[in-house]
């Protein structure tokens, strides 16, 4: 006879794990999936951040003034650089001044991409704006 602290298995319980791992194991992989690609955003992000930053520079310290289509190419070249597919990228381009100094500001648009670029989602997008002072001894 088994005794209470060892009672004996019944056999309903055999697949039970089976079951368990079947019912949870979509669940984990959609969850890490989910974790994967939050890390792949925040990297393509950080990506174009850098790129913007970079187009700012360019614009600021340039030996003459770039136009909008050149900052353009030059952040379509950084991203492409940095690895983030640039179609659909909007670039703004902008000239002011604050307390005398010239100010440029450049602004991106990149369209979030997601599951390593296969899908594209263009009502998403990463927004990122740099304003530099412009340098004064341009030729």
């Amino acid at each position: 006879m088994p005794s209470p602290a060892h009672p004996v298995r019944t056999s309903h319980r055999h697949g039970a794990g089976v079951v368990e791992l079947a019912l949870i194991l979509p669940l984990l992989l959609v969850a890490m999936l989910c974790l994967v690609q939050l890390g792949a955003f925040l990297g393509q992000r950080q990506r174009v951040v850098q790129a913007t930053y970079e187009a700012a520079r360019y614009a600021a310290a340039g030996d003459s003034r770039p136009t909008q289509v050149q900052v353009q190419a030059y952040a379509h070249q950084v991203l492409e650089g940095l690895g983030v597919r640039a179609e659909g990228m909007t670039v703004s381009l902008s000239h002011t001044t604050d307390a005398g100094d010239p100010i440029v500001t450049v602004g991106l648009n990149v369209p979030v991409r997601l599951l390593a670029g296969a899908l594209t989602l263009p009502a998403l997008q990463h927004q990122q704006q740099f304003s530099l002072v412009e340098r004064e001894d341009r030729s």
